[in-house]
């Protein structure tokens, strides 16, 4: 027994499960967890890159320092530069997968944002470098200045940076599907299914 005006036949079944099963329920939970995997995943990652361009500036700002007797402002400058050049590649790429986007008006934006991010630097490592006993390693107010700089201005004002178009986000979805995509599928289609045996 079929409704009126259902269509009848071989397609009869197809287009009742179109119009009569129910949106199912999994769905936000589904987009909430992949968005908070997502999230996290940046997180991870931007740390990942921040640890690198951490101990490249330790490392600059101790070579500067005690091998090339730079005043200590003065190496923070060179360790600060570096470290930014690979830090901003590194999220680029590797952090916000943002490679699709204009690299031009990402380095634009990320050359503001950082300007704003060095001042706050240098000015942070000065006042603790001032501030602590005299005794104490170099490497404790440049790693604090660091983390007050990254976690207070610079990482929330990032997601702005990389934000991509919806042109550039579309591109970058299709490229990553593409990646994951099996390579059963793509023999599938390209050749034709295979029976087994």
């Amino acid at each position: 027994m079929t409704r009126a005006g259902a269509p009848s036949g071989p397609h009869l079944r197809y287009s009742f499960a179109a119009v009569d099963e129910p949106a199912t329920t999994d769905a936000p939970p589904t987009t909430l967890r992949a968005r908070l995997i997502d999230h996290l995943g940046r997180i991870g990652r931007s740390g990942l890159i921040g640890i690198v361009c951490v101990t490249i500036d330790l490392v600059v700002l101790y070579v500067l320092t005690k091998l090339a007797g730079f005043e200590p402002w003065i190496a923070k400058v060179f360790s600060f530069s570096t470290a930014t050049i690979v830090q901003f590649l590194g999220n680029r790429e590797f952090t916000f997968r943002a490679s699709e986007g204009k690299i031009s008006r990402q380095a634009v934006y990320y050359a503001i944002v950082e300007v704003a991010a060095f001042g706050l630097n240098i000015a942070s490592f000065h006042f603790l470098r001032r501030a602590q006993p005299a005794s104490w390693p170099l490497w404790l107010p440049a790693i604090v200045a660091g983390a007050i700089s990254f976690w207070l201005f610079t990482y929330p004002i990032w997601h702005w940076v990389f934000k991509l178009t919806p042109e550039e986000a579309e591109r970058t979805a299709a490229r990553k599907a593409e990646a994951e995509k099996p390579k059963s599928d793509t023999e599938t289609v390209s050749g034709g299914a295979q029976p087994r045996p």
